[in-house]
């Protein structure tokens, strides 16, 4: 409903900045599955590549609500700097991500458990994903969890987290 908002023009409708919302996937290193394969760097690197960050954004607001972000920190926190050290392209870059899973010996794909929320921002979110790393070289099975479950049931979950239940997951800074 963002978009409709603003471009009614109405000038009581104030947005303090973008950037309150900083969305990023997590990544769990210490996933047994497929070898213990996220923790490989180039992994990581192929999942950074693979993602559409535009079409992320779109999904939780667009540009007035959401910053892109291609570091560890949103802009509010002391250090952060405007960085792109891998020198991801913002609308993804699948033939990267491909490359990068075969350079770390994955060159048929790598399975990924994909944990998301009930939400329609969350089911938004992880179709888009499940096409995005489709389209890199990742086989997605979507891992569902309830909202009020989602962090202390399983992302905060060491059993879960250690089993290898979830592989990456889209949370947020606030």
């Amino acid at each position: 409903e963002i978009a409709a908002l603003l471009a009614a023009g109405d000038e009581r409708l104030v947005i303090e900045g973008a950037g309150a919302l900083n969305p990023y996937i997590v990544i769990n290193t210490l996933s047994p599955n497929a070898d213990g394969a996220y923790g490989d760097a180039l992994v990581r690197q192929a999942l950074n590549h693979a993602v559409d960050k535009e079409a992320v954004q779109q999904i939780l607001g667009g540009p007035n609500l959401v910053e892109l972000a291609f570091h560890i920190l949103p802009p509010q926190v002391p250090g952060s700097e405007d960085i792109n050290p891998l020198d991801v392209a913002p609308g993804g870059d699948s033939e990267r991500a491909r490359e990068l899973l075969a350079e770390a010996g994955y060159p048929d794909g790598l399975p990924l458990k994909l944990l998301y929320t009930d939400e329609q921002e969350g089911r938004t979110l992880a179709g888009l994903l499940e096409q995005v790393l489709g389209d890199a070289g990742f086989d997605v099975e979507l891992v569902f969890a309830q909202r009020n479950a989602f962090y202390g049931d399983f992302l905060l979950n060491h059993e879960f987290t250690e089993s290898g239940g979830w592989d990456i997951a889209a949370v947020s800074w606030f």
